[in-house]
């Protein structure tokens, strides 16, 4: 349990980054990010990533390596061009839980131009609401759990410390949720839970 201090630093922390995490959270929206069409938006978390100092795993997906896997069901479509990737903070020591939080980076179309007020991929920002393709699902809530580690960093908190840190820290930017399993089975498959 956090103490009202520990929770007003990372609260804090969060305020201090807030238009940072607005404007990185533009730049993800503005890129079209399509099924098929997700290597831009991945390279861009990838680079965010790296800017943060997590390892990152950056692999294409392979069918054929979930045969035999338990709990893999009818796996069907083109993953010819999806991606995954995959940040990891290690740290000091190895105790206590990962904590593993993940998003996606995949639109659906964004349709006639005429139902937009503004272009899709041109994020706004209208009382308060972004507005853009992806932006609720979920371009801005992938940012959002990349700038809640930071937070949590920049209250003080370190892995593999004790008390309110974990063991590793994770942040798949998954590509969509139509593949949800298949990307699931191969992060656990290469050792990242």
């Amino acid at each position: 349990m956090l103490s009202q201090a520990q929770e007003d630093r990372i609260a804090s922390a969060v305020d201090q980054a807030f238009e940072a995490q607005i404007e990185t959270t533009r730049q993800l929206v503005s890129i079209p990010s399509t099924r098929g069409a997700e290597s831009p938006a991945q390279d861009f978390m990838a680079d965010r990533l790296r800017e943060r100092d997590y390892a990152v795993d950056d692999w294409m997906i392979e069918k054929s390596a979930l045969d035999g896997l338990p709990d893999v069901g009818v796996i069907e479509g083109d993953f010819s061009r999806a991606r995954t990737v995959v940040g990891t903070l290690s740290p000091r020591r190895n105790i206590g839980r990962s904590l593993i939080l993940q998003g996606h980076c995949d639109v659906v179309p964004a349709g006639p131009s005429k139902m937009w007020k503004t272009p899709p991929f041109r994020p706004t920002i209208d009382d308060d609401w972004m507005y853009g393709r992806g932006a609720a699902d979920m371009k801005a809530g992938t940012i959002a759990a990349l700038y809640a580690i930071e937070a949590i960093k920049a209250a003080g908190f370190r892995l593999g410390g004790g008390g309110a840190s974990v063991s590793r820290r994770l942040l798949p930017a998954v590509l969509t949720r139509a593949d949800r399993d298949v990307r699931r089975h191969q992060t656990l498959g290469r050792d990242h839970a």
